[in-house]
């Protein structure tokens, strides 16, 4: 009776998962709380274009506080995924093919359960997931069984004791994430949305010129429209926005909705008041914020349900780590909560699109994928991925096929979208404008680079080098490199959709690292869903946290040495150091994870889940 009460699943134990996790939740919520008290969303709007701090009123004391607070959330994140990944005995060095062999020592529930399903790893491995307990130890009926294959002899009233105790943290392991990152994206609502972007601002103010004054954002530019309030908060003032009908018709649906609650309220800005004058403007203007977070919070929840349900039918015993790892990533919460960004609902297109092709629905993945381009074209740098994965299942000419049907009805759905904003011509401006900005790259420090160098070069030519040859250098190794992994099976990993996942993150990743001449730090968050998906793998519990950490932590550092009343750096050297944050700590932790796996004999790839 007494090594129950000592069982680590315990809720009574302090070493239980659930202690430990919920210690961790409450932990990070002290970070969020930091940053809701140090940058009040009241006070920021006293200052538009505005960032973390008044203008010109940055101090460095307040920097390493900020990187400590950053370092508290990434370590909570990373003892998190560690404390709720599942373990099992005589796992450690396994990948998917070792267990489609079978091992000496194995119980015979895993022989059985290889047995039935023909030797496919990714059926085996789904069956054992299923018998893995939350305390790490693998449990057949409720009786643990040895490495040996033999069976413990216990008491009946242990094993009741046990499993009881097993199903409460079932169910209390996923309130506790869903709570905290609840709790989190609350705390996160107060914050000023200005240190990390102003993206939200120019959300408010194109969908009102959208709902208010019937003037399409994808045609107009803020600057050629009626002036309204909050005009001086908005950062593209003389560009047509860049982003598709989908995301105009939500913005305008998320505008029209806080501006009948203010006009019921009796709190909407009229005639020429605006804040940060008018109290009642700013009132206002805080509503509008709170309205896109909201939608960036319910996006991020609906993309944390439909992970849970992928890696669930693939593997069950990972999909609540695989939350995990999605809903209490800071960059996921401040990107959301904090930013309010739109990449939500194009990742959440790009989940329906995984969930269709994991249903075998082909044309469906294409669609919704193209759907997905309608929010924002990035979307287009996984339309390779999915079109070499699914020729690989069934073949050139049926994959063919599928994304032929894809465009067919893509293309008209596309149109129909497009023509109350101004049609497909609105279209050549936006990529036009698109290509003139670099920022946070490799391509932003040679253009600033070369000046100083000497080299007076026409812009075309400075542009076409930092600009298209980047995008082209992508184009190639974007389709080349998944292509290459995928005939040769570089990717372990465990099933066939989660190969499909994989290839996702590897073009994410080679988009970020080579392709993207402007880099923001929300745009990581294109990396994380798709390591969400595998949580199991050595990148998302070693490297993904660190590769996350660096553009948050590059953010702060840009924006207070920026800030400075002096400045204690060039220009030239700040851009150098933003660079180099962004992807260093990613690289070593990379690299560290690659030599000590290399070291002890574990599989190469990151994709398997050696610990």
């Amino acid at each position: 009776m007494k090594p129950a009460l000592l069982s680590p699943l315990s809720p009574l134990s302090p070493l239980s998962p659930l202690a430990r996790l919920t210690g961790l939740g409450l932990l990070s919520l002290l970070g969020y709380d930091w940053l809701a008290w140090r940058y009040p969303l009241a006070e920021s709007l006293q200052w538009p274009r505005g960032g973390w701090y008044p203008p010109q009123e940055a101090v460095l004391s307040n920097l390493w506080v900020h990187l400590a607070v950053y370092g508290l959330l990434f370590g909570a994140y990373l003892l998190a995924i560690g404390t709720i990944s599942p373990r099992r005995r005589g796992e450690r060095g396994r990948n998917a093919e070792e267990f489609e062999e079978g091992k000496e020592g194995d119980s015979p529930a895993e022989a059985q359960s290889r047995g039935e399903r023909g030797g496919k790893t990714e059926n085996s491995e789904l069956q054992i997931g299923r018998r893995i307990d939350t305390d790490g130890k693998d449990w057949h009926g409720g009786v643990p069984s040895t490495g040996s294959g033999h069976r413990l002899s216990l008491s009946k009233g242990f094993i009741l004791r046990k499993s009881a105790t097993s199903a409460k943290s079932a169910f209390l392991l996923p309130l506790v994430v869903v709570c905290i990152w609840l709790a989190a994206s609350f705390i996160l609502l107060w914050a000023t949305p200005g240190g990390d972007s102003h993206d939200v601002y120019d959300y408010i103010y194109r969908g009102r010129l959208q709902v208010e004054k019937e003037i399409s954002p994808l045609a107009v530019t803020p600057k050629a429209g009626p002036r309204m309030a909050f005009y001086a908060y908005t950062a593209w003032k003389k560009n047509v926005d860049t982003y598709g009908p989908l995301w105009e018709y939500a913005s305008g649906g998320v505008s029209w909705l806080v501006g009948r609650w203010l006009r019921a309220s009796g709190d909407l800005p009229v005639g020429i008041s605006d804040c940060p004058e008018s109290p009642v403007a700013c009132r206002a203007l805080m509503a509008w914020v709170t309205g896109y977070r909201l939608l960036a919070i319910l996006l991020t929840g609906l993309a944390g349900w439909l992970i849970f349900i992928l890696v669930e039918r693939e593997h069950p015993a990972w999909a609540l780590p695989a939350l995990l790892v999605w809903l209490w990533n800071p960059a996921v919460l401040l990107s959301s909560a904090l930013g309010a960004h739109n990449d939500g609902l194009m990742l959440v297109l790009l989940l329906a699109a995984f969930l269709a092709a994991q249903r075998k629905g082909w044309v469906w993945a294409f669609l919704l994928l193209g759907l997905a381009t309608q929010v924002k074209l990035t979307a287009l740098i996984w339309m390779p991925v999915l079109g070499l994965w699914l020729w690989r299942q069934i073949g050139f000419r049926r994959a063919l096929l599928a994304g032929m049907g894809g465009a067919l009805f893509l293309l008209p759905i596309s149109s129909l979208l497009y023509q109350p904003l101004g049609g497909w011509e609105t279209l050549p401006r936006m990529l036009s404008e698109r290509v003139l900005y670099v920022a946070n790259s490799p391509s932003q420090f040679i253009d600033r680079l070369l000046p100083l160098l000497g080299y007076r070069l026409p812009k075309e030519f400075v542009l076409f080098w930092i600009i298209r040859v980047p995008s082209y250098l992508f184009a190639a190794v974007g389709v080349a490199i998944p292509a290459w992994l995928i005939w040769r099976k570089r990717l372990a990993a465990w099933g066939v959709h989660p190969q499909l996942w994989a290839l996702a993150l590897v073009a994410s990743l080679l988009y970020l690292t080579l392709g993207s001449f402007w880099f923001q730090h929300w745009y990581v968050v294109w990396a994380v869903l798709p390591a969400a998906l595998l949580p199991w793998s050595r990148f998302t519990r070693r490297v993904l946290p660190f590769v996350c950490f660096g553009p948050l932590a590059a953010n702060i550092v840009a924006e207070t040495l920026s800030q400075l009343p002096v400045m204690i750096i060039s220009v030239i050297g700040l851009t150098g150091l933003v660079v180099a944050m962004i992807w260093l700590p990613g690289v070593v932790a990379g690299g560290v994870v690659w030599w000590t796996g290399r070291k002890d004999g574990k599989p190469k790839n990151p994709f398997v889940y050696t610990d």
